[in-house]
């Protein structure tokens, strides 16, 4: 009797190894990225990533034809393309500020270009797979790395 008790026990323990070995399906990776805020005077946020290149900010004018007179704005390049320049006139900026913001890691990555190409990394510098596999790996804390970009991601 007491040989069965062992035995289960051992069927136990393994099985509590393979469910901390396995993560649930459809746990979302997050990451904490930084924004800058510009908060308007009509309760409107402007969020842009911060990233090493951008966003890029100065002041100049551009024409309103409304007004028909020129007005005087914040510049927001956030890339090189001139279509995606943000203008936000200085009399509807109400404050600016950054934070932290917890986004889903995967749709970000996605969103940004670096996709399923991206190798990821465990925090001791070992491959463990793509981005792709980001859902089949246990919990933990994960480097993602594209070229010269690389975020962390805490698998939960």
């Amino acid at each position: 009797m007491e040989r069965k008790h062992s035995c289960s026990w051992k069927w136990l323990r393994l099985l509590l190894l393979l469910l901390a070995a396995f993560p649930l399906r459809g746990a979302a990776q997050k990451v904490n990225l930084p924004f800058v805020c510009i908060e308007k005077t009509n309760g409107e946020v402007e969020k842009v990533l911060i990233t090493d290149s951008s966003p890029n900010m100065c002041y100049g004018t551009y024409f309103d034809e409304e007004l028909d007179k020129p007005v005087t704005c914040l510049i927001i390049k956030v890339n090189d393309d001139f279509n995606c320049d943000i203008y936000i006139p200085f009399k509807d900026i109400k404050r600016m500020y950054s934070r932290f913001e917890e986004v889903d890691a995967v749709a970000y990555l996605k969103a940004d270009g670096i996709a399923q190409t991206a190798d990821v990394f465990n925090v001791g510098g070992i491959r463990v797979g793509s981005v792709g596999q980001l859902s089949q790996l246990p919990r933990g804390v994960y480097l993602v790395k594209k070229g010269s970009k690389t975020i962390k991601i805490v698998n939960k």
